[in-house]
């Protein structure tokens, strides 16, 4: 399946450069409502307890399955100062978001509540699906996950193929540069 994943100019130079894709942890999603489940009688403290329990352990690769977006390129691709990677990725490896009204409720006394941890992730509000997104999720404790400046990375593999690179309308580039391309 051929999906799509906006960056900044250097980040895209670099991760070209490196052979490699950043990995997207809870703690820094661009939705900050993003991953809190509507869980009754909960506190805020709980949730967030709950959210971060997570961290170090869950990531995602975020893909779009529209290049053409203004919005995407300008919230993700430096406002098309940017570059877009296109990737072939075999479809069981993607997970589609869901758009949603409000966050997905989560029965905590019930036996199977942990069953519906993976919908939660999956989810984002309705105001977000023109972005059309997919997601891959990570165990950030893989060996194939590489850490670098304190920021995780996959490399691009026959799972996470490279087959195209987008120039945002506003990007310049330097003939060195160009050359990395």
């Amino acid at each position: 399946m051929r999906v799509y994943h906006f960056m900044a100019k250097r980040f895209a130079l670099e991760n070209l450069e490196k052979s490699r894709l950043k990995i997207a942890t809870i703690d820094n999603l661009n939705d900050p409502y993003e991953f809190f489940p509507n869980v009754a009688n909960t506190s805020n403290n709980d949730l967030e307890a709950f959210r971060h329990h997570f961290d170090g352990i869950l990531g995602f690769l975020c893909f779009s399955k529209k290049l053409g977006d203004p919005a995407q390129w300008a919230h993700y691709a430096e406002n098309h100062n940017g570059i877009c990677f296109e990737f072939e990725i075999p479809r069981k490896y993607l997970q589609k978001v869901k758009y949603v009204d409000s966050p997905i409720y989560v029965l905590r006394n019930s036996a199977r509540w942990k069953e519906q941890i993976p919908r939660v992730t999956l989810c984002k509000y309705k105001s977000w699906r023109h972005e059309r997104e997919y997601r891959i999720s990570l165990d950030l404790k893989s060996s194939e996950v590489e850490k670098d400046n304190g920021l995780l990375f996959i490399p691009f593999s026959e799972e996470l193929k490279l087959v195209n690179a987008y120039i945002g309308l506003r990007c310049n580039l330097t003939q060195e540069e160009k050359d990395v391309f």
